[in-house]
């Protein structure tokens, strides 16, 4: 259209007027159609990253969860990076939920999450594995520390026993994978988790407000 009116107009408005009008509305009309195409692709990509955090997030706790343990536990093995591996489990879910149901032993799991959260930084990582099973992977912390904050956390959560009718703990296990190929990722894992279970049978032997 617009060069039929350039052609036929050609005297009053000079030669190629109507061609250069022509050419900065298609243009702009490019320029339209690039930014509307970039912007269903931010959308897209904004709702990629949340539906990805969603797989990997616990929804109780919002710590990572198996599928995100297992991910950075391959990087990990990936790069031979030392870590202390702190495998946790909850004490006395069985009993909390069947004496008092399910709400208050989702409220019993979120204060034990809340304590182990606190140990999370830069170079610390918190996951609820499921059900009751946590686990912490630490880069700046040696297993010694690492016994010594969990120690702590089951004398703070001792005063929640008057408090809710109930008592809470955590039962866990602690090993340092080096990078080590004879000990790999793995093997560290389920060795933390054998010495968590040892370490429950123990509270379980000679406390019986966990029975």
């Amino acid at each position: 259209v617009f060069d039929l009116v350039d052609f036929y107009v050609w005297d009053k408005f000079g030669n190629g007027f109507f061609t250069r009008l022509e050419l900065f509305a298609l243009m702009m009309a490019s320029g339209l159609v690039a930014l509307r195409r970039a912007w269903i692709i931010h959308k897209e990509n904004i709702k990629k990253e949340a539906y990805e955090k969603m797989a990997y997030t616990d929804n109780l706790t919002g710590f990572r969860n198996r599928r995100g343990f297992d991910q950075d536990a391959e990087a990990i093995e990936q790069k031979k990076k030392p870590v202390t591996i702190v495998y946790m489990d909850m004490n006395g879910l069985k009993k909390i939920n069947d004496e008092n149901g399910h709400y208050m032993g989702d409220k019993a799991l979120l204060i034990i999450g809340e304590y182990i959260g606190k140990l999370q930084n830069n170079d610390t990582t918190c996951y609820r594995l499921g059900g009751d099973e946590f686990c912490m992977l630490s880069f700046d912390r040696e297993p010694e520390e690492a016994e010594k904050l969990c120690e702590e956390i089951n004398r703070q959560l001792e005063g929640f026993t008057d408090k809710f009718d109930y008592a809470i703990g955590i039962s866990y296990g602690i090993i340092k994978y080096r990078g080590d190929e004879n000990m790999n990722m793995q093997r560290c894992i389920m060795e933390a988790d054998r010495k968590m279970y040892k370490y429950k049978e123990e509270v379980y032997r000679h406390q019986t407000k966990y029975r």
